[in-house]
């Protein structure tokens, strides 16, 4: 069961990126929206097809999310707190999405770690015919997992022609020059 529902949350976070695709500004925003569409979809599939390249490729994030996440989660939280001036200051609307939205990272923390016990288990490795030869799988998944990550955050935030060493926008908004805050440079008029 908690394979299902990891696999079906993986083809969920791949229709995510899906329908933000289009709001992309940069060729390294839809290489990255690509890649992350393609590598949830392929999961979540192979979890689904019990396929074991897909159990060896979900190890990595699942340990990441359960270990990691709630690190995150923690950093948000007090981030959002700080940056509101205190929690009696935000909206109550605002305060009960904040409620909903750190209830159901939980909830996904919690399956992550579910998902790692399962895929690394006896059982686990039995369901997905993982060969017995199979060795230290947790830190190959989670070193692969981090170059996917790393690969992903070197194109997302910037052009491709911003490596290349153009600028984005400079062409659209003359006279923004380099102090702009982003890889998008908006014209003041100042």
């Amino acid at each position: 069961m908690v394979v299902a529902i990891n696999a079906w949350l993986y083809i969920l976070s791949a229709a995510a990126v899906a329908l933000t695709f289009f709001a992309n500004e940069t060729l390294g925003d839809y290489v990255a929206g690509v890649l992350g569409i393609l590598w949830s979809l392929a999961i979540g599939v192979g979890l689904l097809r019990r396929r074991n390249w897909a159990r060896w490729l979900a190890i990595g994030p699942s340990l990441l999310t359960w270990t990691l996440g709630p690190l995150l989660l923690v950093w948000i939280f007090f981030h959002a707190y700080r940056s509101s001036g205190g929690f009696h200051r935000v909206p109550i609307g605002y305060g009960v999405f904040f409620a909903i939205a750190a209830a159901f990272c939980i909830w996904v923390l919690w399956l992550s770690y579910r998902l790692f016990k399962h895929l690394i288990s006896s059982e686990g490795r039995g369901q997905f015919r993982t060969p017995e030869s199979e060795r230290n799988v947790v830190v190959k998944s989670t070193a692969a997992y981090i170059a996917y990550l790393v690969i992903v955050g070197l194109l997302s935030p910037y052009d491709l022609s911003a490596l290349l060493g153009k600028r984005v926008g400079q062409a659209e908004f003359p006279g923004a020059g380099d102090h702009a805050p982003g890889p998008i440079a908006w014209k003041t008029n100042a």
